[in-house]
């Protein structure tokens, strides 16, 4: 039987899939590593490649997807998710879908080779920038009724959705310093941070 570690990777940006793909051919042993850029891919090679793990990006094409962590979650493939996206709305639906590992690439390489070591033997990792998140959040005031005008709410729902600024602007035919200055008053108003006012937002208007 083969020690060799079979490691799927799946960003649709090149430079980051193939960067972390060398990086981890030069940090670990007897490792197969294979990139992908559209999760789709990556999922029909599931059965066939047999990975040990899988590192899956969430933004793809301008698009949010969890397609490749629900199969692997379905196939019971240890899964890595690695993105810029450190929002509690996207760790609550990681650790909604199963045992998924988050690393957030603004942490170093160390983290995520920790959460890789970690997902093949089988263990959820959290990076400590989400756990720094988690914390926080553990740590909430109490919840409240968040003061918002009637088109701040429109933007809120927008953003309970996982929507980017740019992408909320663009779906509200407004600018996008508009939109940041819609966050700034809404969240001076309500005392908080905008995590915080997010937090309250979702729970308050029953947003999933």
């Amino acid at each position: 039987m083969s020690n060799t570690y079979k490691i799927l990777i799946c960003d649709d940006h090149e430079v980051v899939s193939y960067g972390i793909a060398e990086k981890i051919l030069n940090e670990m042993r007897d490792v197969d590593v294979r990139t992908y850029e559209e999760p789709e891919s990556a999922v029909s090679a599931l059965s066939k490649f047999k990975p040990s793990i899988v590192i899956s990006d969430l933004h793809y094409k301008d698009e949010k997807s969890f397609v490749l962590v629900e199969a692997c979650v379905t196939r019971k493939v240890p899964c890595l998710i690695f993105s810029s996206y450190e929002n509690k709305i996207f760790i609550d639906k990681a650790q909604q879908l199963g045992p998924v590992s988050y690393v957030s690439k603004l942490s170093s390489f160390e983290q995520l080779l920790a959460g890789i070591k970690h997902g093949i033997q089988g263990k959820v990792f959290f990076c400590p920038r989400i756990m720094g998140v988690l914390k926080d959040y553990s740590e909430e005031k109490e919840l409240f009724e968040p003061e918002l005008s009637e088109r701040e709410v429109e933007i809120m729902q927008k953003f309970a959705k996982g929507k980017s600024i740019n992408e909320v602007a663009q779906e509200l035919k407004i600018t996008y310093a508009t939109v940041r200055t819609h966050r700034k008053r809404m969240t001076h108003r309500n005392r908080c941070t905008f995590d915080q006012l997010l937090f309250a937002f979702r729970e308050w208007y029953g947003v999933q």
